[in-house]
């Protein structure tokens, strides 16, 4: 065993620059540290040395993965996980780390090695995508937003789209934009908006729409165009805001006003 464990050493002496280790006596009191941990973590090897491990451990990481941790090693397990640790600066890294015991030749536990990968760019990665995945359903949710090929045909449509216009996104893609067109909208309009967008103009106005049920509702809405990365033009996107309701005050306003006009 004292010859496996020096050959560990000299291993680690070599490749010390990159691999973050450390050894700990059996009360996770540091008892080595190689220069990649001192380098990640902030501290020098004269400050690490005798301290105990949990120098940088972080708040966010709770009790109970250092007590599963601690359960596994003391009975001779390997314990593997991802874990947050705090740099002395304090700012944090993340590290892939397994811990193992060391046993004497009798196979008495006689401390405890951990190697570690530093995985904080990884970690960030995650977490980027994850928040940008939120953005998307937040977005899908709330925005009523649709996107076509030239040919009008639907390749995108937001929840918020089919909760409005009662249709299911099965029921919508690769289908006409105009499935909702509604019967009091003239062809003249659209054929100015058709004109508009494909000159790469971004276009506005409002819209009366048809629902699958055939109530009729009202947006106001802003269509501008694709692209791909060589700036070929691939579709266009529709960003909608429904104002069924502001319609309809506008339209009683109306009445009011002609109603005072003939009185």
């Amino acid at each position: 065993m004292l010859d496996t464990e020096e050959a560990y050493y000299k291993l680690l002496e070599v490749y010390g620059e990159n691999v973050i280790a450390s050894k700990t006596d059996l009360k996770g009191n540091i008892v080595y540290v190689s220069d990649a941990f001192c380098k990640i973590s902030g501290y020098s090897r004269k400050e690490l040395m005798g301290q105990p491990h949990n120098i940088v451990r972080h708040p966010d990481t709770p009790s109970s993965v250092f007590k599963e941790l601690w359960d596994a090693i003391k009975n001779s397990k390997t314990f593997k996980t991802q874990i947050k640790n705090r740099k002395k600066d304090g700012s944090f890294y993340w590290v892939d780390m397994t811990v193992s015991p060391i046993l004497d030749e009798f196979n008495n536990i006689v401390g405890y090695t951990a190697i570690r990968h530093d995985i904080t760019t990884q970690k960030e990665l995650e977490e980027l995508n994850f928040e940008h995945q939120k953005l998307i359903e937040s977005f899908s949710k709330n925005v009523i937003a649709s996107k076509t090929d030239l040919k009008g045909n639907i390749t995108y449509v937001s929840d918020a789209f089919c909760e409005i216009s009662g249709y299911s996104k099965n029921e919508l893609l690769g289908k006409a934009h105009n499935i909702i067109r509604h019967p009091d909208m003239s062809k003249t309009f659209y054929k100015n908006m058709w004109e508009i967008i494909k000159k790469g103009k971004e276009f506005k106005g409002e819209i009366k729409n048809k629902k699958k049920n055939g109530e009729a509702y009202w947006v106001d809405v802003t269509i501008s165009c694709d692209y791909d990365k060589d700036k070929k033009h691939i579709g266009f996107t529709s960003i909608r805001k429904e104002i069924t309701k502001q319609k309809a005050l506008e339209e009683k306003l109306k009445e009011i006003t002609l109603n005072k006009k003939e009185g």
